[in-house]
């Protein structure tokens, strides 16, 4: 079975191997899924339709590792107060902030503690910690297509005429007179003022100026901040609310007209026209202050509504509705409820031709506090952006007042509409009684005192012609006979008041009756180190369900299981290939049927630690401009002391597209990947392998990649800069390998010739053990095309952007010519923590001399290898530890290996290194003398003193001084 690691559940992996505070995407199925997720205490971050993104410390990931909530890692060592929401566009320090994750209009940064504590947080950016989302299932409503609007108690058309465009005009003369007006200053005080006064002229008798505390846009002051508000409060659900929001603050120098006095003059307009009309629902009109410095005011206000359990139907919110540029589309963003938003739509086009375009969720004005808590939104933006908002010029100048005057005719007919419209009746479940011809729908009951009956409707899927049943009010649930077995059914429930006006939205929910249990569905396993974690879905909806059991070979296991997910940890299932199933049981023992369902495969994994994988995967590349055998040859030198297995791209006998599960049984891959001429090099495109080994890893794999040389072009040469995104097809370059982007120096194609040209002669060693390497030009000749006749140099590597803890540079690139922009820069790193250990070289190591590149990869195999150098068997106290001695490379070796150590001072200076046996018995003295400053090197070729060759086994070497001394180890094998 192919793993994709960003459809699958990372999460299933054991804990142990999960770093605090990673961030996960996490998908609800149902309401069991949201309490699960409550009960793990993750962090939510933001909601993204339906989803949620989660940062999960060692604690709830441990819970959540058992749940089988569908989930997987988008970036890891994060912390929730380094997390920042773009909640307007704007100019922002780039080296402050650093993109996470993007979907829809949705852009989440992350910053740091210190770089917080040196700045101030940018304008445009909204702290995520203390603004998070509630955590809750729904299933999404859509707009009820047989809605019509019946029985106003005023027609629409009289409505919208009570809206005068002269009014709106004046209102945003006035407003814009109150220029500048930014939180905490004297000319919102007066705007506030101004605002109060028209609320109370229109005879509402609850206005209330609540106050809190807000945040001046330019300054980030902390000053007072003041939200105005008037209650029209309802005559047949006076507890529940309509709010119709804008906020009325500006920024520093500018009149603010558009952002945001024409959303501002809408809600009064909206205040005025209805304060002489009854509405069924309370209606709240309020302007919020301290918008522009990150919504202080709309999340006071929803902060407040929460703590008193008011029961918000819909909130509408215009913000920027009226700019020059625009004529008859409009732009509607939302959360997860798209029915209000496809109402405002209808409306408009039906009443003043207004394209209202869906546009999916937006962080950026006063509606997204209420979005968070779970309300439904509409905010209502104009569809060209005004090119002169937060400027001096943001003036009555650049409005145009039809359009605003249609913008706010509609948002008033669509909330006059929801007003006395009855409240959507939601299908919460639909159980199959199991007798393969009925289903019963169950939904949350309404107050009879809101409607007077319900219409269930359904059809057949595909879509038949649908049948409808009337149903009473005071029931909650009905059980639909008559059915077909085996044939999907779709249904969705309408209600209506009692002179017949319809509910807005519909939710509908699909369903198949059987008379034996239904299939579980989406079964996916992942191996983990000594088993194989299972997980499905639980869309059980028969009443007599039991349990499930899982069969494997053909062979149905005993465990009972009740829950949607199962470790299979059994000593018996070694590294072979296992077949699975997952069935269901209902209280009869009827089985579901697995005819025609194809076992899921996989195995558990190994990760034998002594065994090596290679991985040749130089042919696998849009562009092969290597000679595929060299890098083979090359591969196999390094490793010929070891114990590996070698496959190529080219091989006939291995499809080496090696997917997870042919590296099980291995504890490092090796791959070499060096025609590279792609952005997904390893993994070729698409990608699939990536995506494997990022899950090889997750899971205590470890993998050191060689490759890659840069684009090849013709003159003038330049730098091109690929980025990774978290979320993008090649993300786990940027999840796993923690690239953050690659700048790729390219490579003159010069004619006559042809000949190739390159800055690139090397690259200089960062760490012990690490020995420098120098470009091979015959290894260069032997592996270009045939029509490169010359060659001056390779195509460059590219140079890599890091970002995460535990990364240490290797190598770095030498510059034939010193170039600024490229030497010295990064070219080959590690990371090794013991959860995601590899090492990295963005270098094709065959180009380079050969003796070199060969302990350079035999070095780092054994830093992966033997990450640690301690036994419980040895005198630790004679053999203390000091940071100046390198491991061994090769290691394990056979007849040699090299041993370097460091003088860190300026003078020689007096230095032994000794081998001992596994007991501490001195067996070969290599080195007694002035050890000269920097570093030295030593080979031992496996005798002793006598000059008798030793026995296989694990033997220690020791650097000592006058004041220090260090112990590492090492393994010999004849």
């Amino acid at each position: 079975m192919k793993v994709y690691i960003y459809l699958l559940a990372i999460m299933m992996v054991l804990s142990g191997f999960a770093t605090a505070d990673d961030m996960y995407r996490v998908s609800l199925q149902n309401h069991q899924d949201a309490e699960k997720l409550i009960n793990s205490r993750a962090d939510p971050v933001i909601r993204i339709n339906g989803d949620y993104l989660i940062l999960a410390n060692n604690s709830a990931f441990e819970i959540l590792s058992h749940s089988g909530l569908p989930m997987y890692r988008v970036a890891s060592n994060i912390s929730l107060d380094e997390l920042f929401l773009e909640f307007e566009a704007g100019v922002k320090d780039e080296s402050n902030y650093k993109s996470l994750f993007e979907i829809n209009n949705i852009k989440l940064y992350q910053t740091t503690k210190a770089k917080l504590a040196q700045s101030e947080i940018s304008p445009e950016m909204l702290p995520v910690k203390g603004n998070q989302p509630r955590i809750y299932f729904r299933r999404p409503a859509v707009f009820n297509p047989s809605f019509s609007i019946v029985n106003a108690e005023i027609d629409l058309d009289s409505l919208i005429n009570l809206v005068s465009q002269d009014t709106i005009m004046e209102y945003s003369d006035t407003l814009q007179a109150f220029n500048g007006r930014l939180t905490g200053t004297p000319s919102i005080f007066a705007a506030r003022d101004w605002v109060e006064a028209k609320f109370t002229a229109f005879g509402y008798d609850s206005v209330v100026v609540d106050s809190f505390g807000g945040i001046q846009h330019d300054t980030r002051d902390n000053v007072p901040a003041y939200n105005v508000m008037a209650y029209k409060i309802g005559t047949v659900y006076p507890d529940k609310h309509i709010v119709i929001g804008a906020h009325y603050d500006a920024v520093a120098g500018s009149p603010g007209a558009d952002d945001n006095g024409s959303g501002t003059v809408g809600v009064i307009e909206f205040a005025r026209i209805l304060s002489n009309l009854d509405t069924y629902m309370t209606l709240v009109f309020v302007v919020f202050d301290s918008e522009e410095s990150g919504l202080y005011g709309s999340h006071h206000y929803v902060n407040n509504a929460e703590t008193q359990g008011e029961d918000i139907v819909y909130m509408l919110n215009m913000d920027m509705i009226a700019h020059i540029d625009n004529d008859s589309f409009a732009k509607l963003f939302h959360g997860d409820q798209i029915a209000y938003s496809q109402l405002w739509g209808n409306l408009a086009d039906s009443l003043f031709n207004i394209t209202g375009v869906l546009s999916g969720t937006s962080a950026s004005s006063d509606h997204y506090p209420f979005q968070l808590k779970g309300y439904d939104v509409t905010f209502v933006h104009e569809h060209e952006l005004s090119t002169v908002y937060h400027s001096p010029q943001d003036s009555t100048t650049y409005m145009s007042f039809d359009y605003m005057t249609k913008m706010i005719k509609s948002s008033l007919a669509t909330a006059y509409v929801v007003d006395y419209s009855p409240p959507p009746a939601i299908i919460s479940n639909i159980s199959d009684i199991g007798d393969g011809q009925s289903l019963r729908v169950e939904w949350t009951q309404l107050d009879p005192i809101y409607i007077s009956h319900y219409y269930l409707h359904y059809n057949e899927v595909p879509v038949s012609m649908p049948d409808s049943i009337l149903i009473p009010s005071d029931s909650n649930s009905y059980v639909v006979n008559g059915l077909i077995e085996g044939q999907k059914y779709s249904f969705y429930l309408i209600s209506y008041d009692n002179i017949g006006r319809s509910s807005i939205a519909i939710t509908q929910v699909e369903a198949t009756p059987l008379a034996i249990p239904h299939n579980p569905a989406g079964l996916s396993v992942l191996p983990v180190l000594g088993a194989i974690n299972l997980t499905w879905h639980k869309n059980n909806i028969e009443l007599d369900f039991s349990h499930y059991q899982i069969i494997r070979d053909g062979v149905l296991l005993p465990d009972i299981i009740t829950d949607t997910t199962y470790n299979d940890n059994d000593p018996s299932l070694g590294s072979d290939l296992h077949d699975y199933w997952v069935v269901a049981f209902d209280d009869s023992d009827n089985m579901s049927d697995t005819t025609g369902v194809d076992p899921v495969q996989m195995k558990a994994a190994t990760l034998e630690a002594d065994r090596i994988l290679a991985l040749n995967r130089s042919s696998d590349q849009f562009f092969a401009n290597v000679n595929e055998q060299v890098t083979g040859e090359f591969m196999r030198q390094a490793l010929e002391s070891m114990n590996y297995d070698y496959f190529s791209d080219s091989s006939t006998a291995n499809a080496a597209r090696a997917q997870l599960i042919s590296l099980l049984d291995y504890g490092i891959v090796v791959i070499g990947a060096e025609s590279g001429n792609s952005t997904d090099d390893i993994g070729g495109f698409p990608g699939d392998f990536l995506n494997d080994l990022s899950y090889y890893l997750s899971i205590g794999g470890k993998v050191v990649a060689f490759g890659r040389w840069g684009t090849l072009t013709a003159p003038p040469s330049r730098m091109d800069t690929v980025f990774y995104n978290p979320n993008a097809y090649n993300g786990n370059y940027y999840n796993y390998f923690n690239t953050a982007f690659r700048v790729r120096p390219t490579t003159e194609i010069i004619t006559p010739g042809p000949y190739l040209v390159s800055d690139f002669v090397g690259a200089n060693s960062q760490i012990l053990g690490y020995p420098s390497l120098d470009w091979d030009s015959t290894a260069t000749v032997n592996h270009i095309s045939p029509v490169f006749i010359a060659a001056t140099g390779i195509p460059s590597p590219s140079l890599p952007g890091l970002f995460g803890t535990n990364n240490e540079v290797i190598y770095t690139y030498n510059s034939s010519m010193d170039t600024v922009e490229t030497d010295g820069k990064p070219i080959a790193w590690r990371h090794i923590d013991g959860s995601r250990d590899y090492v990295f070289f963005d270098i094709p190591l065959s180009f380079m001399e050969r003796t070199a590149a060969v302990s350079t990869l035999q070095k780092a195999i054994n830093d992966l290898m033997f990450p640690v150098a301690t036994d419980e068997e040895f005198d630790e106290e004679s053999l203390p530890t000091h940071f100046t001695l390198s491991q061994n490379y090769p290691n394990p070796f056979n007849p040699q290996t090299t041993i370097e150590f460091f003088n860190p001072y300026n003078l020689p200076h007096q230095m032994s290194l000794k081998v001992f046996n596994i007991i501490g018995q001195e067996i070969k003295l290599l080195f007694n003398d002035n050890a000269l400053p920097g570093i030295t090197r030593i080979k031992w070729d496996g005798t002793d003193n006598s000059g008798r060759t030793v026995a296989s086994g694990i033997y220690f070497y020791q650097l000592k001084t006058d004041d220090l001394s260090e112990t590492k180890k090492m393994l010999f094998l004849k």
